[in-house]
Formats: structure tokens, C-alpha cells, sequence
């Protein structure tokens, strides 16, 4: 008996956890092919009516090109489709609308819901039948008019949607390549700025490469530096990763850009990026060693080291 809840309680803590990695991990870190469930064409839309005082209207927010794989539902635009109408109630016979409009139509997030609100106003009237005398050299009378009485409704209909998964589509990016032509430390850096939506971006250059990897597929418009999630596949010999820089260590004058081939994948899209930005920077002293201060030292110790030595062999002549 206690070799079996031995063996119950090691399986559960080496059971491995099962954890969300992303449609690109799910697809084999393959772009996804498929065709998409939702279109403008096929997409029927739920008209659930709301109602305020003498607004009716619906509301109703999604998004286009959507797929679900393994019921997490992925989206390769972030823009929401909000569509709508509003009309007045019925009213009674002695009462009417002047107009009715949408003045405003928004749509936010909020944790994992995407909301879309119609801000509506209604400007209605009641009608009163009135007399007023009128005379004339024949005689007065009652004469009837109207009397209209303005009233102003304003509401605001809501609808919600869980917010699917979201990929930007990959840009074309230019690369900016700075190659340190010099004897101390020669090195080529390569600049490739971390796209929304990327999932992965390989450096090759001949036979060596390396992977920028986003676990989870999904990048920010302020991402700057590699957070959790994110790292790096490096085997090779001559590349250096460092956040969305990478230092190829040859000398450059054995550079060929021709060689170099940097390609950005997303679950949607695979770009090769063939544009480069090419400079030449023979020091830059936040990169590379600073040997002019070196030599300027070795110099002054190697002179203050030779004065003393001097110095005792003229005071053991004198």
C-alpha cells in the first residue's frame, strides 16, 4: 500500500503541465494555410434588440478572418467589425420623431473582451391641438393650430465579444547592418527590430544560423527588449544574440551581404527581409575596446617605470 501512493504522489509532480504555446507552436512553427470559419459573406450576425425609453437598436462587434484550433480562436487583423441600426419605438398618434442618429461609435478592450458602444440621440416631439379666436368684419371663430413640444432621449447600446488571439501583418523592415572595420575587435551588427507578430526570425549567413523565437506568437507595439517567452536558438560558432541586435563575428573585410539572409515568420506570413542599411564604423567606443586609452596608459607606466630605473642607477653612480 505505500508503494502505490509512493508511485501515486511521484507521478502527480512529475506529471509535466501542459502549457499554451502559441498557434505557431501548435502548427509546427509552419505558417497556417487553412482557410478562415468567418467571412462578410457566410458570417450571420445575432440582432438582439435593446431598448431605452423610445430608442430601440442593435449592436454587434466581432472580427473578420478568425480560426480556431484546439477552442482558442486566433485573428490576423486587429480591427473589430461594429455594425448596428437604431430606430424610435412606436409612439401615439399626436407624436413623432424628429430625427434619430448615432452620433458616436467606439470600441475598446478590456482584459479579455472586446466591447463596441453607439451612442444614440433622439429628438421626438408631442403634438397638442389648440384654438385661437380670429375675427373678422364678418364675425370671429375658433381656429386650430398645432403646438409641438420637443423632447430629447440619449442612450448608449453595448455588445461585448471575447477577444481572440491577435497577429499584425509582417512589415517589411529595413535592416540596419553597422560593420566595425578595425584590428582590435572586428565585428558586423546586425539591427533587426522585433515586429508585432512575429513568432520567429532566423539569421542565417553560409552555413551558420540562429533563432529568435517568441513562444508565444505575440508581440506588443511597444516591445523593445526579449521578455518571458521569448529567447533564443543559438548553435553557431559566429553569431552573438543579444535582444534584437546580433553581432557577427568575422572580420570585415570576409563580409558579403549576399550571404546574409534574415527571414521573419508569423502564424500567417513568412517575409524574407532582402533591404539592408549598410555602414562603416572603423571605432565606436560604447562597442568595441577602448585601446587608444590603453595604449596612452602602458605608455605612461612603461616611461615612469624606465625614469625610475634611471634615476637609481645615476644615484648608485653619483
Amino acid at each position: 500500500m505505500k508503494l502505490r501512493l509512493t508511485l501515486f504522489f511521484l507521478l502527480i509532480i512529475t506529471h509535466p503541465v501542459n502549457a499554451y504555446d502559441g498557434i505557431f507552436k501548435i502548427l509546427d512553427e509552419e505558417a497556417y494555410t487553412g482557410t478562415f470559419n468567418e467571412s462578410s459573406q457566410t458570417q450571420t450576425i445575432e440582432k438582439i434588440t435593446q431598448t431605452s425609453n423610445h430608442i430601440n437598436g442593435w449592436i454587434s462587434v466581432d472580427f473578420m478572418n478568425t480560426v480556431t484550433i484546439d477552442n482558442i480562436t486566433y485573428c490576423n487583423t486587429t480591427t473589430p467589425r461594429v455594425q448596428y441600426d437604431v430606430w424610435a419605438s412606436r409612439m401615439a398618434w399626436d407624436c413623432a420623431v424628429d430625427y434619430i442618429e448615432v452620433t458616436e461609435v467606439n470600441n475598446y478592450s478590456i482584459d479579455n473582451l472586446t466591447y463596441a458602444d453607439i451612442n444614440v440621440h433622439l429628438r421626438w416631439y408631442h403634438s397638442s391641438l389648440k384654438y385661437r379666436m380670429r375675427c373678422n368684419l364678418i364675425g370671429c371663430r375658433l381656429v386650430p393650430y398645432v403646438v409641438k413640444k420637443y423632447y430629447e432621449e440619449y442612450t448608449t447600446f453595448t455588445d461585448s465579444i471575447e477577444t481572440p488571439e491577435m497577429f499584425y501583418q509582417l512589415n517589411s523592415t529595413k535592416i540596419k547592418i553597422t560593420i566595425y572595420d578595425n584590428s582590435i575587435n572586428p565585428v558586423v551588427k546586425i539591427y533587426s527590430p522585433i515586429q508585432p507578430g512575429e513568432v520567429k526570425t532566423t539569421f542565417q549567413y553560409g552555413n551558420e544560423s540562429v533563432e529568435r523565437i517568441n513562444l508565444m506568437g505575440i508581440v506588443s507595439d511597444d516591445t523593445v527588449d526579449l521578455f518571458e517567452g521569448m529567447y533564443w536558438e543559438d548553435e553557431s560558432d559566429i553569431f552573438t544574440p543579444k535582444n534584437d541586435i546580433v553581432f557577427l563575428n568575422i572580420n570585415a573585410t570576409e563580409f558579403k551581404p549576399a550571404e546574409l539572409k534574415i527571414t521573419t515568420y508569423s502564424p500567417y506570413d513568412v517575409k524574407e527581409n532582402t533591404e539592408f542599411v549598410i555602414s562603416i564604423n572603423e571605432y565606436e567606443s560604447s562597442s568595441l575596446l577602448n585601446y587608444k586609452t590603453m595604449l596612452t596608459t602602458m605608455c605612461t607606466v612603461l616611461f615612469l617605470w624606465g625614469a625610475k630605473k634611471c634615476w637609481n642607477l645615476w644615484s648608485k653612480m653619483i
